[in-house]
């Protein structure tokens, strides 16, 4: 097996980089001292890894790219990807899984095609921090994590986004919040010695950024000591189990799902894997909730009702024993979205029907 890989993420749409016309221009073939973002990277990060992988939205970009690497010396170890159709989400997550699964290597590491300046000492430490964590993640002081730019377990991590994708989420941090062993780096402690200036978290996202480039790293904060959390994930098994319910949904056969769920749930809340706990008692609570919708008399209406609120109430209390394992650990950013998941099935859970409904429809 491969041993390391890049995952570029080029597929965003650079909205900051409007053209006169209203169009947006490609951020990775936006020049910077004379050579596209994405060569800066490919050819910054080679010598590390043995596959690169540049995951796109469509063909046309894909094509794009291969006219622009075309002659250059790394293009016998450089793939283009076109991401993956999940029905119930996009974005850079369903790029990130793209560029996984695409992957041969035992660990990849995530950049996105807008810093130019990575530093490979920055990249060659993550890998080595990674080691038999799933996750090797930079946080920054004020606890925000860099949730694009991490080094991960690929067969493991490969697994665990699919399944997220499957299930719609969307946000990329969901896989540092599912994954078994999460290390987070101090990039103040422990990367600031290799990239004082910390070029390596400078992000080209507007043409003020092309002209004064700033680094994201704010020294202020508690987050200075890097650290392992010990998260919990599911097992292949219990993956599998998850991938089952979700086909019984799309079958209808709701009532295998709810049984799948809910025998999860209490499995991670006796293990406390919180975030799974929480994931399972949601989609329990979605797949009881769409029970309404099928012709019942009111005593059967208002159990199930009763049962829908009583599991978004239980995800809600998971997300917040999540949380509050970040918020003691200092890492603000991870804490604020599982508080975001705790409070939307806290809704859920005191919402009357039409408006749990409409909830789900802009979940």
């Amino acid at each position: 097996m491969t041993k390391r890989a890049a995952v570029i993420l080029a597929g965003g749409e650079a909205k900051r980089f409007q053209t006169l016309g209203g169009g947006g221009r490609d951020k990775a073939l936006i020049e910077v001292s004379g050579k596209t973002m994405l060569q800066h990277i490919i050819e910054g990060i080679s010598d590390l890894v043995d596959e690169i992988l540049i995951c796109v939205n469509n063909l046309e970009r894909k094509s794009r790219y291969q006219n622009l690497l075309r002659g250059n010396s790394l293009i016998d170890k450089t793939k283009i990807v076109i991401d993956l159709n999940y029905p119930l989400t996009s974005g850079p997550l369903v790029a990130i899984t793209t560029g996984l699964k695409a992957s041969i290597a035992e660990y990849c590491i995530i950049l996105p095609c807008d810093t130019p300046f990575i530093q490979s000492e920055v990249a060659d430490f993550l890998f080595k921090a990674c080691g038999e964590s799933d996750i090797a993640a930079p946080v920054h002081p004020d606890g925000t994590v860099e949730t694009i730019m991490f080094v991960c377990r690929r067969p493991q991590t490969a697994s665990i986004a699919e399944i997220l994708c499957k299930m719609g989420r969307k946000r990329p941090d969901d896989l540092i919040r599912g994954s078994s062993i999460a290390h987070f780096i101090s990039t103040y402690t422990e990367l600031k010695p290799i990239d004082p200036e910390f070029k390596s978290f400078i992000n080209i996202n507007s043409p003020k950024d092309l002209a004064q480039p700033k680094t994201r790293v704010k020294s202020d904060g508690p987050f200075k000591k890097s650290i392992k959390i010990r998260l919990g994930a599911p097992n292949a098994k219990e993956l599998g189990m998850l991938e089952k319910a979700l086909e019984n949904l799309g079958k209808s056969e709701a009532a295998n799902a709810i049984e799948i769920f809910s025998e999860l749930a209490k499995e991670f809340e006796e293990k406390q894997i919180h975030f799974w706990a929480g994931i399972c008692r949601e989609n329990l609570g979605k797949t009881i909730e769409a029970l309404l919708g099928l012709k019942a008399d009111n005593l059967q209406r208002e159990w199930v009702e009763e049962e829908a609120k009583a599991a978004f109430l239980k995800a809600a209390r998971n997300y917040s024993l999540e949380a509050e394992i970040y918020r003691q650990n200092s890492i603000y950013h991870l804490a604020k979205h599982a508080q975001l998941d705790e409070e939307w099935c806290r809704r859920k859970s005191s919402a009357g029907n039409s408006d749990r409904q409409q909830m789900l429809k802009h979940s």
